[in-house]
């Protein structure tokens, strides 16, 4: 499975799919190499999953990146490793940064990134959150071109939340006055304000 365009390359692994995009290293301290447990491509629907979400992404014009954690409260292997999951996102410098995720093969949702929740809401597109504590909401798979249209659509008209939380978190990443530790706990500081006020 290829995508020329982007890069991007999904083979087969004896534990998986082996995800592989030279790309993201222009970008990215991490490696351009990811193995995605549970997937098996000799499966067809497996292969037929893949494909569908990242021709649905890619045409869009999503960035491809990569979530390390627990859609669905599955982010841990049987020996503790922590799982990935392909994930696409429309930022892409200065790192990927995902807005939606593929979660492990059988399951029926795709999840969406927190902040789309609104989004999801105005645009009456049903969905409920993760399990295991997660707040990041979840929509069927039938419903994954109709959220990332509505994505776009939002972005594309300047959804003002969005915008003025990506804007505050910018201003302290390019505060020269404080340090790395000083900028990450004020980035989470904020995080936790927007949820809790809503803005």
């Amino acid at each position: 499975m290829e995508w020329p365009e982007i890069e991007l390359t999904i083979e087969p692994h004896p534990q998986g799919a082996l995800v592989t995009d030279a790309k993201v290293c222009e970008v990215s301290k991490d490696e351009c190499c990811y193995l995605l447990r549970g997937w098996d491509l000799r499966a067809a629907n497996h292969r037929d999953e893949l494909t569908r979400f990242v021709d649905a992404c890619i045409s869009r014009g999503f960035h491809w990146a990569l979530q390390q954690g627990h859609p669905d409260n599955r982010g841990r292997g049987e020996n503790g490793e922590t799982r990935r999951y392909l994930s696409f996102g429309r930022s892409y410098r200065p790192q990927p940064a995902w807005d939606v995720v593929v979660n492990n093969p059988g399951g029926r949702w795709y999840v969406i990134e927190e902040r789309h929740a609104d989004c999801l809401t105005r645009n009456g597109i049903p969905y409920d959150f993760e399990q295991g504590g997660g707040r990041n909401p979840r929509v069927e798979r039938a419903l994954l071109t109709k959220a990332l249209d509505a994505i776009l659509e939002s972005a594309e008209a300047g959804d003002n939340s969005e915008s003025r939380a990506n804007q505050a978190q910018k201003q302290i990443e390019e505060d020269t006055t404080l340090n790395p530790t000083e900028k990450e706990d004020l980035i989470r500081a904020r995080e936790v304000k927007v949820f809790f006020e809503g803005g």
